[in-house]
């Protein structure tokens, strides 16, 4: 049996906010004659939960959402940092083949994103194998809260909104980003080897900038300068690195970001029988197969 397709209710799984367990059916039979079924729980989790790094990392990529309506607003603010400081008040991207002029639009998204008065919350030490709950771009904006791979994934959005490329860096307990500043990416979608990236930092390569992402919350005064510094230093802790993520690259293998709908949004969502019995509240799905008079069923109950 191949091509089983399963029409999921979307806005169901969009608007969950726990686990639930659900079951799927498969029934085997003969002229209406049942001649094996077979049940699985099924677990549904939040959109927001990522599963951890020890299965599919680069599927983190998916977080990353450069076309948010709330990136918008951060980028518009950039701007007028740009302005402000008597810079060019656009965003070039790697157009300019400068590394300075890249650099300059980073440190105005810096600024923007410190603007916003983030408050640091610390990420669960098991995110690592188990994952955790990501604050989405408008949990961060509304709250005001976020650990560091929250922000680090909210820079790259707003990296990748303005066409450039970012990288994720995770080190043991922790997370921060780096930006190219040309137009490359790495070899691999997921890269294990910290000298991969340590010697594109090198003095008098610099073809990538790493800035400690926790630094742009509230309560710290560094220039983002220090904050480079800083990752530039954690980096070189070979023994905490675990791997980094090139996003244009999981972009390119397909990894898109999520199909993200605002809160807003769900609200206006007819969803019909989210409530009530686990049968009402789920949609229910049949694809059937026949082969030699046998047919073969699936329910899914998702």
């Amino acid at each position: 049996m191949e091509n089983l397709a399963f029409d999921y209710n979307i806005p169901f799984i969009r608007n969950l906010v726990e686990k639930d367990l659900d079951t799927l059916t498969c029934t085997i039979y003969s002229k209406n004659e049942i001649l094996y079924q077979q049940k699985f729980t099924v677990n549904v989790l939040p959109m927001d939960y990522f599963g951890g790094l020890s299965k599919y990392p680069e599927l983190l990529a998916s977080y990353v959402l450069p076309n948010h309506d709330i990136i918008y607003t951060i980028k518009a603010e950039a701007v007028k940092i740009l302005e402000k400081n008597r810079l060019t008040p656009a965003f070039l991207g790697y157009q300019s083949d400068s590394k300075d002029r890249v650099l300059q639009e980073v440190m105005a998204l810096y600024q923007a994103i410190l603007n916003i008065n983030i408050t640091y919350s610390a990420m669960p030490a098991s995110f690592e194998t188990e994952g955790q709950r990501i604050r989405l771009v408008d949990q961060i904006w509304e709250t005001k809260f976020g650990n560091c791979i929250d922000i680090s994934l909210l820079f790259a959005a707003c990296l990748e909104a303005i066409d450039l490329n970012p990288i994720l860096i995770v080190t043991r307990g922790h997370a921060f980003i780096g930006v190219w500043l040309n137009d490359q990416r790495l070899e691999a979608v997921v890269n294990y080897d910290q000298a991969a990236i340590s010697k594109r930092i090198a003095h008098g390569i610099d073809d990538i900038a790493l800035i400690e992402s926790t630094h742009l919350c509230r309560g710290n005064a560094y220039t983002m300068r220090e904050a480079m510094n800083i990752a530039e230093t954690q980096l070189l802790h070979a023994n905490n690195f675990i791997l980094s993520l090139d996003i244009k690259h999981a972009r390119s293998h397909g990894i898109l970001p999520l199909p993200f709908t605002g809160k807003d949004e769900l609200n206006n969502v007819a969803l019909k029988n989210t409530t009530g019995s686990t049968k009402n509240r789920l949609s229910i799905i049949l694809i059937s197969m026949t082969t030699n008079s046998i047919s073969f069923s699936v329910k899914s109950k998702i």
